[in-house]
């Protein structure tokens, strides 16, 4: 009974050391790991897992779910694992009294990151995704053979019919105004 007792407990010891602790886990319309589009700020982006991210501000084209506008933004890139942070003003006409506010991530080829145990960037394929998800509100087909999906508050692009972009959006509505 003691090595039963014994054996088990390396068990539970072993299996929650394996855990994959690099592991991104996105979250449509809620954020990455345990950054939150409605509760993370710039300074929890610039801390998130010790990694170093080069700063761009500037008039972009920003986009949601629902909406698409050139506004001041803020992105947070860190090339190396392909992740890029988005802080953006409301599309509004008095956009310099507008206070930024955390729109989306890009996570392009990047190591780890799921949406699940069976959906990850660089081995998930556009059939798993469809058979996980259900059918795209939207599909687009490009000449070059890449196939962008659209779900709520998520975009996914394959090359080669493997998964290797993730764009998540906020859920929270930003009262943008298309123009």
């Amino acid at each position: 009974m003691k090595k039963l007792s014994l054996y088990l407990t390396f068990i539970i010891v072993l299996a929650v050391s394996c855990r994959d602790v690099d592991r991104l886990n996105v979250k449509p319309g809620i954020g990455i790991d345990n950054l939150t589009f409605l509760n993370s700020d710039t300074n929890d982006i610039r801390k998130y897992r010790g990694l170093d991210f080069v700063k761009r501000s500037g008039k972009s084209v920003v986009d949601g779910p629902a909406w698409a506008c050139y506004e001041q933004s803020t992105r947070f890139i860190n090339d190396s694992l392909g992740i890029t942070f988005v802080f953006s003003t409301p599309c509004v006409k008095h956009v310099d009294s507008a206070k930024q506010v955390f729109v989306n991530v890009s996570l392009y080829k990047t190591p780890n990151a799921c949406l699940s145990d069976n959906l990850c960037i660089g081995s998930a394929t556009r059939g798993n995704v469809i058979k996980h998800l259900g059918e795209p509100l939207k599909a687009y087909e490009q000449i070059s053979g890449q196939v962008d999906l659209y779900y709520d508050y998520l975009e996914l692009h394959f090359s080669c019919d493997t998964l290797n972009w993730i764009k998540i959006y906020t859920n929270q509505k930003l009262e943008h105004q298309l123009r």
